[in-house]
């Protein structure tokens, strides 16, 4: 019984909440599409080049070495 006046109130609230705040779920689904439209380039991943491959390879050598030297 003392439960009951839980789901009057949080119906209120969340009218109010609403009210206050607005339909944010079409204004986060614009500013989303623009994003995705002008930034399409920020947003697709470029391809893997032999020489960021190489760069990688040296840079986890050197990694490696220093976790040796750690270790010694």
């Amino acid at each position: 019984m003392h439960l009951l006046p839980i789901f009057p109130t949080a119906t209120y609230l969340g009218y109010e909440a609403h009210y206050c705040y607005g339909d944010k779920v079409a204004l986060i689904d614009q500013a989303a599409s623009q994003i995705r439209a002008e930034k399409v380039d920020v947003l697709v991943p470029t391809t893997i080049s032999v020489e960021d491959v190489r760069k990688r390879m040296e840079e986890l050598r050197r990694i490696k070495q220093d976790e040796q030297y750690l270790v010694e």
